[in-house]
């Protein structure tokens, strides 16, 4: 490296190191990632393997990149119990989220154009993805901001004509505030709806958190309603940036693939070629992990959590949450100092809340992040 190059690195670095970032990210979902394999990593992209289309419909080449992205796939389908699903290594969520509703609206559009239908707070690539693929949006009442979409919310939202299909989308886990959203009450409307419909599920931050805590049955494959999932592997995957998964029922990619005539191969993602060398890494840390480790991760993380809980409760600090997220949205009168925003990354927002206007920090909960850290924040109040 010549000292040009590694000044660079080095006011990077600095740069961080200067925000104080090692384990401070509470304002963002971002935990550190599992940085075992980097080396490796290196090592694998000089050969630069591409993965274009999707490896659970082809048979890979054993060892290949594809080969070791199957692997993944298999392992991540199975945790959300379905061994035939079809998916693939995608850059996160909003790519998922296009696919899925992409996906759906091809399935759907054979009688009419389907409408979307998203809790108000869904994350921002919801509306992306309504955007680019001219599909309108209808959104549950902004003042639900603080409440799962549910039925009844999903039922008002319903257009008159029951010719007209829904793909609805399920939030596990929404950014601004941890709530999870109804998906019972929600395929219950939409069965007795006799409407065609089409189910997708944005686990982007709670996916790799309900299946070590035994709760993926209630938003995963489990539920026969439900058609596509995505969820991220750089947030409580421990991957890093770019990595998510997207995953769907058998064949449902048919619905989008396109013959790529100069690869001679079907080309069903979005994005089309894809770095064979992140599949790799993650199911390299995946395998050095394990079961157990995931859910000591997920153990730990929760407990720091009950543990903020506690202080927050006894100073009487209004929060919002699930028990089943790794985050939370907490409301206060006042603005925090700046200085303890700029240090925790945290963001603030206006919000409506028993009549007043507070202002509410979203912070997300790590399995490293120690009780100083939470009690230097909480301190600010």
């Amino acid at each position: 490296m010549n000292n040009k190059t590694k000044k660079v690195f080095d006011k990077s670095e600095s740069y961080y190191n200067n925000l104080g970032i090692k384990g401070l990210r509470m304002g963002i979902p971002q935990p550190n990632p599992y940085n075992k394999f980097f080396t490796e990593y290196s090592q694998l992209l000089k050969y630069n393997p591409n993965n274009i289309g999707t490896n659970t419909r082809i048979k890979p080449t054993p060892y290949s990149a594809r080969f070791y992205e199957y692997k993944l796939m298999d392992w991540i389908r199975r945790l959300y119990h379905d061994k035939s699903a079809d998916g693939y290594v995608c850059s996160g969520a909003t790519e998922g989220n296009i696919m899925g509703l992409w996906i759906g609206r091809e399935k759907l559009s054979k009688k009419k154009p389907p409408v979307v239908i998203a809790h108000v707070e869904s994350h921002n690539s919801i509306r992306k993805a309504c955007d680019l693929l001219n599909i309108k949006l209808l959104t549950s009442n902004e003042s639900a901001w603080n409440k799962p979409l549910d039925g009844k919310m999903v039922n008002d939202l319903l257009p008159e004509d029951s010719n007209t299909p829904v793909i609805v989308v399920i939030t596990i886990g929404h950014t601004s505030t941890g709530i999870i959203d109804n998906i019972k009450s929600i395929t219950s409307v939409l069965r007795k709806s006799k409407r065609d419909y089409y189910i997708h599920v944005d686990a982007a931050i709670d996916g790799f958190i309900l299946p070590f805590i035994g709760n993926s049955n209630i938003f995963d494959f489990c539920n026969k309603d439900v058609s596509s999932i995505t969820t991220d592997f750089h947030k409580y995957g421990l991957g890093p940036y770019p990595s998510g998964v997207f995953l769907c029922r058998k064949n449902l990619q048919k619905f989008i693939e396109r013959e790529a005539e100069y690869g001679g191969v079907i080309d069903d993602t979005l994005i089309g070629s894809r770095s064979g060398a992140i599949s790799v890494l993650l199911w390299a840390n995946v395998l050095d992990l394990g079961q157990i480790s995931f859910k000591e991760n997920v153990s730990k993380i929760f407990n720091n959590k009950k543990y903020f809980l506690s202080i927050l409760r006894k100073k009487s600090i209004k929060y919002i949450t699930s028990d089943s997220s790794p985050s939370l949205c907490f409301l206060t009168s006042r603005r925090l100092p700046q200085a303890i925003e700029h240090k925790f990354r945290l963001f603030h927002t206006t919000r409506k809340y028993a009549g007043k206007n507070m202002v509410a920090y979203t912070i997300f909960f790590y399995a490293d992040t120690p009780k100083s850290m939470m009690n230097e924040l909480l301190s600010a109040f």
